[in-house]
């Protein structure tokens, strides 16, 4: 992805940008901001782990833009919250579009962001490193951000420590199904905490949320933003997830997990061809026949 495309403002104020393989936006077009906000931090229950443990770790699969780190960061700087440790590792495929990432702290909602990174020598070599101290309040908040550059499927399996979310935020499985499958979604579990375990996806599919049940989650829909039904928030938890806007699935959403739509994307060597990944789903659903 070349820096010299150019910004695509979204219906909230804030900016995406187009991939040229994909030709898809990097966020919905009712607003990077809105998509972060309603698919991935208020549902993730983020906050709530950090004031119960005082710390939070979290795992930013396709970074872009970065707007679901940067979000999740003011929404922790906004909050009572006077100290703990965040630690977002994320990832991306793109060296280039990191120098974008910087560029949206622009925006007035993150501001406070902005003021946090350039008070602590900045944005530099994909390392965020920030500690704030909350005026008024005791204790440090310490923010840790660090991208790793390269191909997800790569570097997951690689990840080692316990992370207590995910917030997974490919292009669409109709353009990226290597990115969406049940083995990919088991390196994940191996990632997370049982207790709180979480992760977050703009995406809706029923081949997704199927991989997903079949990597041992509890499968949860979000709120709708702009013209889509709603994310989805898979869950190690037992129980209702609590939190905004996070419903059960509908009966003809649990019912299409049965159907051939719900055959997962599978790729157990996390190598395989985008063109293999959908001929082996191809073959299964035809089994269902």
């Amino acid at each position: 992805m070349g820096v010299e495309q150019a910004l695509v403002r979204t219906e909230d104020g804030s900016w995406s940008l187009r991939d040229p393989e994909t030709g898809e936006l990097l966020h919905n077009r009712a607003g990077a901001v809105t998509e972060a906000l309603k698919n991935y931090v208020e549902p993730s229950g983020a906050l709530a782990v950090l004031r119960q443990t005082g710390s939070l770790s979290v795992l930013d699969a396709c970074f872009g833009l970065g707007y679901n780190s940067w979000i999740l960061i003011a929404e922790i700087l906004a909050s009572e919250i006077a100290a703990g440790a965040v630690r977002v590792v994320a990832i991306d495929r793109s060296a280039e579009i990191l120098d974008r990432a910087a560029t949206v702290l622009d925006d007035p909602r993150l501001f406070r962001v902005k003021a946090l990174c350039h008070g602590n020598q900045g944005w530099a070599g994909g390392r965020f490193d920030a500690r704030a101290e909350n005026t008024g309040r005791t204790g440090l908040l310490t923010v840790t951000l660090e991208v790793l550059v390269g191909d997800l499927r790569a570097l997951v399996p690689g990840l080692n420590g316990r992370f207590d979310l995910v917030f997974h935020d490919p292009f669409s499985p109709a353009r990226m199904p290597e990115l969406w499958t049940v083995d990919l979604f088991r390196h994940y579990r191996r990632l997370l905490g049982l207790s709180c375990g979480r992760v977050l996806t703009y995406s809706a599919a029923t081949a997704v949320r199927a991989g997903l049940s079949e990597a041992g989650f509890t499968v949860w829909r979000t709120a709708a933003v702009g013209g889509k039904s709603g994310g989805t928030l898979a869950s190690l938890a037992q129980g209702h997830p609590g939190g905004p806007e996070t419903y059960a699935l509908h009966e003809d959403e649990e019912r299409r997990l049965r159907s051939r739509s719900g055959v997962p994307y599978r790729d157990p060597d996390l190598g395989s061809t985008r063109e293999a990944i959908l001929e082996r789903r191809r073959k299964e659903q035809d089994e269902l026949a």
